[in-house]
């Protein structure tokens, strides 16, 4: 059985390298499996917008890992655009707006 990863507050995440990387297209998101065997999910529109992107009809071309480190992973869309993920983007959750620093 697959354990699926819930994020944590920004800063607690720890590092773990990424073993591999699929879209899943009906989901619209990313699916992350980490050597320990824990699942995390990416949504696509998150990926985008951390990315300073917005066009959301542009298909998945390709995905690729950082082989070097395994610590994130690059998404090369249909019109060219590339789009770069770290563990800490899937690890864990977003700032809300307003928050304190």
């Amino acid at each position: 059985m697959k354990t699926v990863i819930q994020p944590v507050a920004v800063g607690e995440g720890k590092f773990e390298p990424i073993r591999w990387v699929r879209y899943l297209e009906d989901a619209m998101c990313f699916e992350i499996e980490f050597d320990s065997g824990a699942i995390g999910q990416l949504d696509r529109a998150r990926l985008l917008k951390a990315n300073r992107q917005e066009d959301l009809s542009q298909e998945v071309s390709s995905i690729w890992l950082d082989a070097e480190t395994r610590s994130g992973f690059w998404v090369r869309f249909s019109d060219g655009t590339i789009a770069e993920a770290s563990w800490e983007l899937v690890l864990e959750e977003p700032r809300e707006q307003g928050a304190d620093a």
